[in-house]
C-alpha cells in the first residue's frame, strides 16, 4: 500500500510548506546581512566620534580588527604604560596613590 501525504486545500504538502518557510527565513537572513553591510554600517561612520576614528585608522594604516598590536610604536608605549600601571599601582593611603582610591582598603 502506498501512503499518501496529507495536502492542504492549496495542494501543498506540510513538508513543502516547511521547506518553503526555511528558504524564506534564509532569504530574509541574507537580506538583513546585506542591509546591515551596505546601509546601517556605512551610516554609522557618519557619527562624529566614529568618523574621526575611521580617519585615524585609515591615516595610520592600522589593522582595526587585529587583537594586539606589537609593531606600532604608539600601541607598544600604551601596552608598557598599562602594564606598569597595573603592576605598580599605589596601595593604601600612606601619602601616595590617587585620591579616588585613597579611602578604600585593598
Amino acid at each position: 500500500m502506498r501512503e499518501e501525504k496529507s495536502k492542504t486545500s492549496s495542494g501543498v504538502s506540510a513538508d513543502q510548506r516547511a521547506s518553503l518557510g526555511a528558504w524564506l527565513r534564509l532569504l530574509l537572513g541574507v537580506l538583513a546581512i546585506i542591509i546591515f553591510m551596505f546601509i546601517i554600517a556605512p551610516a554609522g561612520l557618519k557619527i562624529p566620534g566614529l568618523e574621526s576614528m575611521s580617519a585615524l585608522i585609515a591615516e595610520k594604516n592600522l589593522r582595526a580588527t587585529a587583537l594586539y598590536y606589537t609593531d606600532i610604536d604608539e600601541f607598544g608605549e600604551a601596552a608598557v604604560t598599562l602594564r606598569n600601571n597595573q603592576e605598580y599601582t599605589p596601595k593604601g593611603n600612606n601619602g601616595g596613590g590617587n585620591k579616588a582610591t585613597a579611602g578604600r582598603s585593598n
